[in-house]
């Protein structure tokens, strides 16, 4: 009984049957309603071998009465009817709960992955994330599908053709009632032992189809600007084989079981035949009986060799849900305090203290006892060669990461006693490759604020500069301009992220060198722009070309996650040998830093 039990297919049956229960128990009386109505749909399909038996004995009987055969073919034609309704207002109320349902998973999904931390996202493929979210959700359909409208009516089916035989008998009941036992337990060690880890190895592949294909085609501009297509489609094509010769294999071993099962299902039927021939010789039933008998094996038969294929289904979906399901028991989210109170800005003043902070693939970290003040209003930038900290700082800033000692505060709110939402709703960011979704310009700008005007989001394009070229677009501010904003120019998009964040009307300020991406005369403009923006904020700037940031406050010089020089643009100059003094003198002769000079 263990081995029937398998322990594989109970876990996972169980983890899975847990999950959905947690939905359909929101409803739990359109489950009790859906069970009642498929009961009834199996006995009155059972009673259609009973009823035709009754029919045969009716015509060989010499005396038949034909008024009693004509009701008996009316409850005949009546039980399928009955049969028919009952199971087609299962399958409605079904459907309706289902869609439901499966809307909340893809939603609660996309909630889950939304909270992971940066680093999860980082090393995940958003294709290979997109397919086990709707190969679950479509799992989850399957899943209820054989468990509601399948395994249980014919299960209830299976035990009412048990009673009928063994009421003709012990010698016909029990090789029945036998071989149901062997056909499910074979079915079941097949299903799990044998099918499940090709199914398992299938998926994996299939996810990895996903993230290329998602890849490359997100990344196409860079595949053409290098002539690579040849090359990603041989990495897919890789992949593709080894999906082929694992869904083969998988496909082949579906075969092999449903074989197993149809030579069960013919020794199990040769058995009762010659029983039941057996027992009309000896006068123990009649020619009536012989076909209930044979009838309903036919119909135990047929819903068995369904059970067979819904043991498949159930494990298939099982697999199909097993990624959704375990998104949830992946630890990558920033936690949030059970208190956490909303963060509210009223001056903007920045502290860091003591704080250490390193990322998991590295063995040093980052920061050690590192403190810093910015003060309400102060315009900053933050300047040093890669790896020296200064994105870092931003996303700390942000909480995107937790920092493992010390504290990081904001107008005294520590930031890890408030909410993430309200934190991230007062920093403004406006990168340096700026990503747009693949929406309208209106949408893109109004993204930080959806219930502004069409008027608040026109003033804060002209701010950005952007306003006439939206309106030269063949559709102004309703142009969608495609994934990642690919149909603009780079300039383009930069300007409609800056009227983004200008719209968003933020006390603190991030422009991770947001000029970077446009012309000189869009720079000189934008220059303008930006000023007018950071009075009266709190400004971060990541600096890479240091004659963007001659006005700033004051400039923070990083190295290997220390500040080593500090101060204002003139300040560092007239200071001999300084390292940002090295680093503008190679920017102003057109030279680029020497590697490993610290800026």
């Amino acid at each position: 009984m263990y081995d029937l039990i398998n322990p594989q297919l109970t876990k996972g049956f169980l983890t899975t049957f847990k999950f959905a229960w947690r939905y359909w128990s929101q409803q739990p009386y359109l489950v009790l309603l859906l069970l009642v109505l498929m009961a009834f749909y199996a006995i009155f399909e059972v009673l259609v071998p009973v009823i035709t038996g009754k029919i045969v004995d009716s015509f060989t009987s010499a005396t038949g009465d034909w008024q009693a055969i004509a009701l008996v073919l009316a409850y005949l034609i009546g039980a399928r009817i009955i049969a028919y309704i009952f199971r087609q207002c299962a399958v409605f109320i079904w459907h309706h709960q289902a869609t439901q349902i499966m809307a909340k998973i893809v939603t609660h999904a996309f909630d889950v992955v939304q909270r992971m931390n940066t680093n999860w996202h980082t090393n995940n493929f958003a294709g290979s994330t997109v397919r086990k979210i709707t190969r679950g959700m479509w799992g989850f359909d399957q899943f209820g599908d054989t468990l509601y409208l399948a395994i249980y009516p014919h299960v209830l089916a299976n035990i009412a053709v048990a009673v009928i035989l063994f009421q003709n008998g012990w010698a016909i009941g029990m090789p029945s009632v036998l071989g149901s036992v062997l056909f499910l337990y074979v079915s079941v060690k097949l299903s799990t032992d044998y099918l499940a880890p090709a199914l398992a190895e299938s998926n994996q592949l299939d996810s990895q189809i996903g993230g290329l294909l998602s890849d490359s085609i997100t990344c196409n501009s860079v595949v053409k600007a290098f002539a690579s297509e040849e090359r990603e489609r041989e990495k897919l094509v890789g992949i593709a084989e080894q999906w082929r010769v694992k869904t083969r294999k998988a496909w082949w071993r579906i075969e092999t079981l449903f074989s197993v099962q149809v030579t069960l299902f013919i020794l199990i039927e040769i058995s009762l035949a010659v029983v039941s021939f057996w027992s009309w010789l000896q006068g123990y039933c009649t020619v009536g009986d012989i076909v209930t008998i044979l009838a309903s094996f036919q119909l135990a038969q047929s819903h068995m060799k369904e059970l067979g294929n819904d043991i498949r289904n159930l494990q298939r979906s099982i697999n199909d849900m097993e990624d959704m399901i375990g998104l949830e028991e992946i630890d990558a989210e920033i936690p949030e305090a059970s208190d956490a109170l909303p963060l509210e800005v009223e001056a903007g003043a920045i502290t860091l203290e003591r704080v250490t902070f390193g990322y998991e693939n590295q063995e040093k970290p980052i920061y050690q006892h590192f403190s810093l003040s910015i003060k309400s209003g102060e315009k900053i930038a933050l300047v040093g060669a890669f790896g020296s900290g200064k994105s870092t700082f931003i996303k700390l800033i942000q909480r995107l990461y937790d920092v493992q000692a010390g504290t990081i505060s904001i107008d005294n709110y520590n930031i890890r006693r408030v909410t993430k939402q309200s934190l991230r709703k007062a920093i403004a960011m406006v990168p340096q490759e700026p990503i747009l979704f693949h929406r309208s310009i209106r949408e893109n700008i109004a993204y930080c604020k959806p219930d502004a005007t069409q008027t608040e989001i026109e003033d804060a394009a002209r701010q950005a500069f952007a306003h006439d070229f939206i309106m030269g677009l063949s559709e102004g501010y309703n142009t969608e301009v495609g994934e990642r904003g690919v149909k603009l120019s780079g300039g383009e998009r930069q300007r409609v992220a800056i009227a983004r964040a200008i719209l968003a009307d933020c006390p603190i300020l991030i422009l991770d060198e947001a000029t970077s991406s446009l012309d000189s005369i869009s720079e000189a403009l934008i220059q303008r722009a930006l000023a007018n923006l950071m009075t009266g904020r709190t400004t971060i700037i990541i600096a890479h070309r240091l004659s963007t940031i001659k006005a700033v406050d004051r400039i923070l010089v990083f190295s290997q996650g220390k500040i080593i020089e500090e101060g204002s643009h003139e300040i560092l100059l007239s200071q001999v040998d300084s390292h940002y003094g090295i680093l503008y003198s190679l920017q102003s002769k057109g030279m680029l830093p020497l590697e490993g000079v610290s800026t």
